[in-house]
């Protein structure tokens, strides 16, 4: 995969997973009773309402340029929530914790699906190299991500 085109799909990547991550947060604090997070406008699609200069843009670069594209990590601003606004903050502030790793979680069961699915059909859009198949043909093969 050509390096810009690499850049672009982890930018993509990244800012998506960060913003569905954030939204978990106050879309569950906003069903437990808290509106916090949908009045500081993290409902949004907007990736400026969840960029963090540092964790999004700043620490990224730093480790893509350093580990020359091996190891990338980020986040977005924090999503506020006022435990006072739950109808029982203990357990408004587990569940609206939980929805953002679950988030992470449910993302990388989709990306595998889709892995899957694009390996079962057309394994030429993700390996390079020849590789042997049972059937004796020669299939692409070397990961390109």
């Amino acid at each position: 995969m050509d390096e810009p085109v690499r850049i672009a799909f982890v930018a993509f990547s990244l800012g998506f997973s960060c913003i569905f991550h954030e939204q978990m947060h106050a879309r569950s604090a906003y069903l437990l009773g808290d509106p916090t997070g949908k009045n500081e406008n993290r409902f949004s699609w907007n990736p400026i309402h969840h960029i963090d200069p540092w964790m999004t843009i700043l620490l990224p670069a730093i480790l893509y340029i350093t580990t020359k594209g091996s190891f990338i990590f980020g986040g977005g601003k924090p999503c506020p929530i006022n435990p006072l606004n739950f109808r029982n903050p203990s357990l408004g502030m587990c569940i609206s914790a939980g929805c953002g790793p679950a988030s992470n979680l449910f993302l990388a069961a989709v990306a595998f699906g889709i892995m899957t699915l694009l390996f079962s059909t057309a394994p030429q859009v993700l390996w390079q190299a020849p590789i042997l198949i049972a059937d004796g043909s020669m299939q692409p093969g070397i990961l390109t991500f």
